[in-house]
């Protein structure tokens, strides 16, 4: 039998330290997503399918594995645990939650554990602005905005879209919960991503030139009746995944992150294949579309564009290493002695 001393420590990086490394580097963080993207459509990145932990008295809730590695000779790997909880909000507790694990790639030893939530968030709102300029050939101005769902990723939505320079006439926003409705609407104008705001109903919500959904949506609940009538140059960006009748997927064009991903878990994406037989009714992924393999400056965005981005736990493995690297040293609580000293093999 031979022995192995572990010499190093667990680091432990708390919530507040991630959100300042995030934000306070937030240009650097895109370049992260984008190069991460990038790095997936090349198959240098492995993303296998989330597992999802479901509850049969507690329907609504869910808790979901996201194991990813990054780099052809792998230099880190690891996973998100993030729970979604959305009856929490009535005990005055966050609906969502996430620790996010780092693991070197060469041994497998446990490098970090951060909180994950700000970071899913990010990289969440990252990946739909990042795509949203793509589409409109970076255009910071833009008539109307509409979010469909007023909570933390709706806000983070926005605040990605105002930090990078992005201007609307108006932002309207739609959520049962008028508190969180009126925060972002007010929030829009302090942080003078719109002239105006307003809360509205769902009905004029999807009038917007470029809707947002971040809702906590388990099955579509809107449906071809409900969309307006003239589709020109609208872009949604469907956070949320399960908000529209796959009806409107298959009339719209469409553009994912990773096809396999969305066409699981009762997706809208998902729900359209399972109609229609076939998978046509995507036209472009973002990895291709950000690396310029694939341009969507042409004819074929004419109408409506969807934008599904299922999430890919390799973007927040990225976010996760680049804060690791990154966040102040003062910042970090390292465990000398997490691991037992002696691990006998």
């Amino acid at each position: 039998m031979t022995t192995t001393t572990l010499t190093h420590g667990l680091s432990v990086i708390p919530g507040k330290s991630v959100q300042s490394s995030l934000w306070n580097n937030f240009g650097r963080c895109a370049d992260v997503i984008r190069d991460t993207y990038i790095a997936f459509g090349d198959k240098q990145a492995s993303n296998p399918p989330s597992y999802f932990l479901t509850f049969d008295d507690k329907p609504e809730a869910r808790i979901i594995a996201l194991p990813s590695s990054l780099g052809t000779e792998t230099r880190v790997a690891g996973v998100k645990w993030i729970s979604s909880f959305p009856n929490n909000i009535k005990s005055n507790l966050p609906r969502a939650s996430a620790l996010l694990i780092l693991n070197d790639g060469a041994t497998g030893l446990p490098l970090a554990v951060m909180d994950g939530a700000e970071i899913s968030a990010v990289r969440t709102a990252l990946s739909a602005v990042l795509t949203y300029e793509l589409i409109t050939n970076g255009q910071k101005q833009s008539a109307t905005i509409a979010f469909v769902g007023g909570g933390i990723i709706a806000r983070t939505v926005a605040r990605t879209l105002s930090v990078r320079g992005h201007k609307f006439q108006a932002c309207n926003v739609c959520d049962f919960d008028e508190e969180s409705a009126a925060n972002l609407a007010r929030y829009a104008v302090t942080e003078q991503l719109a002239d105006a705001s307003g809360i509205v109903s769902l009905k004029e919500a999807l009038k917007a030139d470029v809707v947002i959904f971040a809702t906590n949506a388990s099955t579509p609940h809107v449906s071809v009746e409900d969309m307006p009538k003239s589709t020109s140059d609208q872009v949604i960006l469907h956070l949320s995944l399960r908000d529209l009748d796959p009806e409107i997927i298959l009339g719209s064009t469409n553009i994912v992150d990773d096809l396999n991903h969305c066409c699981r878990a009762q997706t809208s994406v998902h729900l359209a294949y399972e109609m229609s037989g076939e998978t046509e009714f995507v036209r472009w992924n973002i990895p291709s579309l950000l690396k310029g393999s694939d341009s969507a400056n042409s004819s074929e965005l004419d109408g409506r564009v969807i934008v599904s981005p299922f999430g890919l736990g390799v973007l927040d493995l990225a976010l996760g290493e680049f804060i690791n690297e990154h966040v102040p040293e003062d910042q970090k609580h390292v465990i000398p002695d997490f691991f037992c000293h002696e691990a006998r093999w």
